[in-house]
């Protein structure tokens, strides 16, 4: 009789033990997307279409349909801005023993926020896993579009709710109706051996493409690289990092703010701003030059600038040397006297040691009578 009164006590102490050893999980570390617009001088679009194709069978409840949403949500969100077409389908059952494929969205203009609101309805898994009809289905939906797709095929690859042999052979006469038109990616939700070996006989199937798990591109840098590979290729124009109009194999001067005028080389100049020969007055026509320069430097207030004067080869190397100078100090009182903090402004004279055109005439040593800017941020 006591030790069944003492039953009670003995599981209330288990219970706060447990409790007590309970730990509480950190949240996931929130999806960083990133920038693809910033790297399409890099690249240039690779397709014209994609088609996702959604595994919405029973298999895929406990989580995975959500797995499986959310990661093409970030798929979603990670597009740069592309002309596309596209399309959401999905396959499952809606009662037993039925098998149903359902293209969703699409075949239309891609818009990110569409594909995210037919993304976000997809929240039910049940019924057997007719894949096979998703592809053939997929064909048809092709049939609306022009150029080069990517049908990416995101399941569990569970073989025992569908065919996977007529899956595989569904695929095969996708690949054939658009022979190089269409490339098939898989992504794989969880980890079953035998469903992966399912997805890349798909991808197999398809001849370009490849296949990859959920996990792997679960973070933003992840998820960049396989959106950089599905929907992008190198591109062949040469690279032009900060749009000044010379392309980076040429440019001497990279980093220069947007809005400046540059030389043939990529270096930032005060645009038309001439000396007279042995001067550094800076006349009032050119004024406007420095006004620009003020107007970058107010929109750029991290930004500092080392003014260079620079001459022709009329002269002494020493008395160049004073007078580039004194041609690099007279821009900067002028733009200090336009609201530009002093501390901004530093000073260089380098005399005729880098000219940019031939002393030899008289056109090419005005053009050597010139102040240069190096950003500094």
């Amino acid at each position: 009789m006591k030790k069944l009164m003492w039953m009670p006590l003995i599981a209330l102490v288990v219970l706060a033990m447990v409790s007590g050893c309970a730990v509480k999980q950190p949240a996931p570390a929130p999806f960083k997307v990133c920038d693809l617009n910033a790297k399409m001088g890099e690249y240039t679009q690779k397709v014209d279409n994609f088609l996702v194709i959604l595994d919405k069978s029973g298999s895929m409840r406990g989580g995975k349909l959500g797995t499986a949403v959310n990661t093409l949500r970030h798929m979603n969100q990670t597009i740069p801005d592309l002309d596309l077409q596209a399309g959401l389908r999905t396959f499952g059952s809606i009662c037993p023993f039925s098998q149903v494929s359902k293209l969703e969205y699409g075949m239309t203009q891609y818009v990110t926020k569409e594909m995210c609101g037919a993304l976000a309805v997809q929240k039910k898994a049940s019924g057997d896993s007719p894949m096979d009809l998703a592809l053939s289905g997929a064909a048809d939906d092709l049939a609306r579009t022009n150029g080069s797709t990517a049908v990416i095929l995101v399941s569990d690859g569970y073989k025992n709710a569908m065919d996977a042999a007529a899956a595989v052979a569904a695929a095969k006469e996708l690949k054939s109706r658009y022979m190089n038109k269409v490339c098939i990616y898989t992504i794989q939700i969880g980890s079953d051996p035998t469903g992966k070996a399912i997805l890349d006989k798909i991808v197999k199937a398809g001849g370009c493409g490849f296949s990859v798990n959920a996990a792997d591109i679960a973070d933003g840098d992840a998820m960049c690289d396989f959106v950089t590979k599905v929907f992008l290729k190198k591109s062949n124009q040469p690279l032009d990092s900060d749009g000044d109009g010379v392309y980076d194999n040429a440019d001497k001067c990279p980093g220069t703010p947007k809005g400046a005028d540059v030389n043939k080389v990529g270096c930032w100049i005060i645009k038309d701003l001439e000396f007279d020969f042995d001067s550094y007055e800076i006349k009032k026509e050119y004024q406007s030059c420095i006004k620009k320069i003020v107007a970058i430097l107010r929109a750029n207030p991290g930004l500092k600038l080392i003014v260079e004067g620079h001459t022709d080869n009329k002269g002494s190397k020493a008395y160049n040397d004073k007078l580039s100078l004194n041609r690099a100090d007279a821009v900067i009182d002028s733009m200090v006297g336009k609201g530009i903090m002093p501390e901004r402004l530093s000073a260089k004279g380098y005399g005729f040691s880098k000219p940019v055109a031939s002393n030899d005439t008289e056109e090419g040593r005005a053009r050597n009578r010139r102040v240069q800017l190096t950003p500094v941020f």
